[in-house]
């Protein structure tokens, strides 16, 4: 009986002893035709050893099996999960995609761009202020922008962190921008949208030299017939959240094209780019 009992099946919630009706501690045949009782004794008693003495039990009616467990749903990998799967970009891939858009390989490297082979687009990791990926942006070749699933909008922030030692802090709209400042020599951060990230940006900017790189966007049409321009509006309302935290917040358009990697690729160098910073004006409230 011992061998026999091995394969029994154990009293449970799905199926309670059918001679004490506990869910626990007996056991039942896999025919459902006899029971070994830990609690209710009969005329032939079995040892279990060290499950201690207990009772078998035939029964005239078997009992069927129990139902089995219904299977539970995969658990869906969270934004996280599914940019730490994707894999890194070949260096002929991530080559073509620095070409494609006009910045260097290297920035796109410290920006953390992965491949999405299920969306095939590329994929940029979204980090909150103090660098924990939160989210993921992806961008086709054809320049379609969205995120993954369960993404939290956040910032895009080279090396993973701000480093102590960054005392002038730059700040975009989107991954792409952000590599172009970076070519430029200067360190920035992207935000997800014109408008998206402040409370992000603040703790960032604290002591330190902001510069608001803005897009200089085409003017949009209000229902009323107004015209306003997100980039531009965008910026300048980080620029009056930022004095008071800042150390100094500086505000600069590009002189050619509408964002800063357009000017990069119509000739913007760093030395220019700083020196035109340098002598724009300060932002006050």
């Amino acid at each position: 009986m011992a061998g026999e009992k091995e394969k029994w099946i154990r009293a449970s919630r799905r199926q309670h002893c059918p001679i004490c009706d506990r869910p626990d501690w007996c056991l039942i045949s896999p025919d459902g035709a006899a029971v070994i009782c830990m609690r209710s004794e009969s005329a032939k008693p079995i040892d279990c050893k060290g499950a201690g003495q207990g009772w078998l039990h035939r029964l005239s009616d078997p009992i069927p099996p129990p139902p089995k467990p219904k299977p539970r749903p995969a658990r869906s990998l969270s934004a996280v999960e599914q940019y730490l799967a994707l894999p890194d970009m070949a260096e002929d891939q991530i080559t073509a995609l620095g070409a494609s858009l006009g910045v260097s390989m290297p920035s796109l490297r410290r920006l953390g761009v992965r491949w999405s082979f299920e969306h095939h687009a590329a994929a940029f990791p979204m980090r909150d202020w103090q660098g924990e990926i939160v989210g993921v942006r992806l961008r086709s070749n054809d320049g379609g922008k969205w995120a993954v699933r369960g993404s939290k909008s956040a910032l895009f922030i080279p090396d993973g962190e701000v480093g102590d030692m960054v005392t002038e802090l730059w700040v975009c709209e989107g991954p792409t921008d952000c590599a172009a400042l970076l070519d430029l020599g200067v360190y920035a951060i992207g935000r997800p949208s014109c408008s998206g990230g402040t409370e992000l940006v603040l703790p960032l900017a604290v002591g330190r030299n902001v510069v608001i790189m803005a897009d200089a966007d085409e003017a949009k049409t209000r229902p009323d017939g107004t015209t306003w321009k997100p980039g531009q509006a965008g910026a300048e309302a980080l620029a009056k959240a930022l004095p008071g935290k800042a150390r100094t917040v500086r505000l600069v358009y590009p002189l050619v094209g509408k964002d800063v990697r357009q000017w990069l690729q119509a000739g913007i160098t760093g030395p220019a780019l700083l020196a035109l910073a340098a002598n724009t004006r300060e932002c006050r409230k």
